[in-house]
Order: structure tokens, then sequence, then C-alpha cells
């Protein structure tokens, strides 16, 4: 059941290397000494906002293994023991709107619903030390979760051109997560500060930073990792780890976005364009 941190990295390695890959494919692509707007801000078939779907998996990062020494009370025994704990890969899927903003730090925001899977496990083992009446007893306990989230969604996006059609981007937003569903199967090693349920409302502060490019005047294709850098609520300090069992758990995600403009309909030639129309689309001029 357990996932090694070989597969893990090597996954993360990965990922950095397709990002890497694209970034070359999206450099070698922009052949204009004078590069065309990244967004076709001046092409009056498209509107300055659009739809984007995306997918990808999540992981629950955990902190290292940790040996705690338990005191319980009944019996003045003293247990022994290690906590290993890790995350098991997950899955998004999202969508919404997304909308230029005439800002030159922040181009565009979008906000939009996800379904996510936040999955991880905890394993125990430890013994109880013998005594003039009893034996050494060996403990081996193992449990996992699995929940399921419908979360809403409000980023500010920034992006720095690196190419003719290659951007890097940086986000901070807002998500409200609603847990629909917990599963958990095992056995927990109960202790004073076993947390048997997770919370069901979320409020988090994340951040995203990812590589996108653009496909062709309409389309766009961004690839994004994300994790929660403070809690709101429920308020923990702060902390942006979710706590299960007894650990604690960081929010992993990786996605794939397409954005896709919206069509508009073209003036009537026979019409004269409106005054302020040029001038807010040379406003939106991203980079």
């Amino acid at each position: 059941m357990k996932i090694s941190w070989r597969k893990n990295k090597f996954t993360a390695i990965s990922f950095v290397i397709f990002c890497f890959l694209l970034f070359v494919l999206s450099t070698a692509f922009s052949q204009s000494r004078q590069p065309d707007p990244l967004f076709p801000v001046n092409d009056l078939n498209f509107r300055l906002s659009g739809w984007f779907a995306g997918v990808g998996p999540t992981f629950m990062l955990s902190l290292p293994q940790l040996k705690d020494e338990i005191i319980e009370n009944e019996g003045d025994t003293i247990q022994i023991g290690t906590y290993t704990r890790q995350g098991k890969v997950g899955f998004l899927i999202e969508g919404g709107r997304f909308t230029m903003t005439y800002s030159k730090i922040v181009p565009y925001i979008d906000y939009g619903i996800r379904f996510k899977l936040l999955r991880g496990y905890e394993d125990y083992k430890g013994i109880n030390p013998p005594t003039e009446n009893t034996d050494t007893v060996f403990i081996d306990n193992s449990a996992r979760f699995d929940n399921y989230y419908f979360s809403a969604h409000f980023n500010a996006n920034n992006a720095i051109r690196v190419s003719n059609r290659g951007f890097i981007q940086n986000t901070l937003g807002l998500n409200i997560d609603y847990r629909v569903i917990q599963s958990r199967n095992g056995t927990i090693q109960y202790s004073e500060n076993t947390v048997v349920s997770s919370e069901v409302f979320l409020v988090q502060l994340h951040y995203k930073i990812g590589y996108g490019f653009r496909m062709d005047k309409k389309h766009y294709l961004i690839f994004t990792l994300e994790t929660p850098i403070l809690t709101a609520y429920p308020w923990d300090d702060g902390k942006p780890t979710i706590a299960m069992f007894n650990s604690r758990y960081q929010p992993i995600s990786l996605s794939v976005r397409l954005l896709f403009l919206s069509n508009s309909t073209r003036p009537d030639c026979n019409k004269p364009i409106p005054l302020n129309m040029d001038k807010k689309h040379k406003k939106a001029k991203m980079f």
C-alpha cells in the first residue's frame, strides 16, 4: 500500500523535465523579431475573457517520520513507537472563467469550481515494554483516509513573458473547500491529539507557479504547481497543513489548464468603431 519516495521523486522530476521541454518548444516557435501580443488584444474577433478547463494529480506532502513516547495513564504503562506518514496520489478536475484587468501587475484574474481528492496514510509501529506481570507487546497499526472536496476558487495572476509564445505565471488566490465525502480504513493508533475526522470547511490562501504558452490566437496551455500557504478557517495559527490521525499533511496540486478566448461579433464595417475601443485594447496589452 505504501508509495515509495523514489516513485514520487521520479514523478516530480518528470514534471520538471516536461515543463522544460515545453519552454524549449515554445521558444523554438518564436521566430518573429517583433513578437505579437501574447493575447490577441487587437483582434476584434475575440473578447478579452474566456473559459478554462483543467485536470491533474494531487498529493499530500507529509512531514518526516518522528519518534514519540506516549505515556498511558491506565496501568501506568509506557508505549514507545514510531509514526510513518505519507501522502497518496489523488486527482482534481476544474473549470471556470478568466478575464483581463488592464493591469501590468495583475494582467488577468480567474475564478471557478473544482472537485478534488486528497489522500494519505499513517503507519505506527510500537512496543509496550515488559513489566513484572506482562511480556513485551508489539503494535503494528495502519490507517488511510480519502477526502473528496468541492471547491470554489479565485486567483489573481501575474505573468512574465519569456518568449514570443511562453510566459511564467505567479498566482495568489483563495480557495473555499467543502468536504463532501470522507473515507477511513484501517486501525488508528489513538493518542491524546488524534484527529479522527478532518474539517468539513476549509478557507485557504494559496500560491501557484507555472509555465504557459500560446497555442494559437484562441487557445493557451498552462502548467502549474499549487499549494496552500495559510489557512484562515478553521484558524490554527494559520498552518497551511491539514491534520489527520496523528500527522499533518501539506496539499500539493499539479494541473494543466486549457484556456480559450470567447468569440466576439466583429463590428459592422459601415459603422464607426467606438472611440474608446482601440484605447481599451491597447491598455490590455499584457506584455
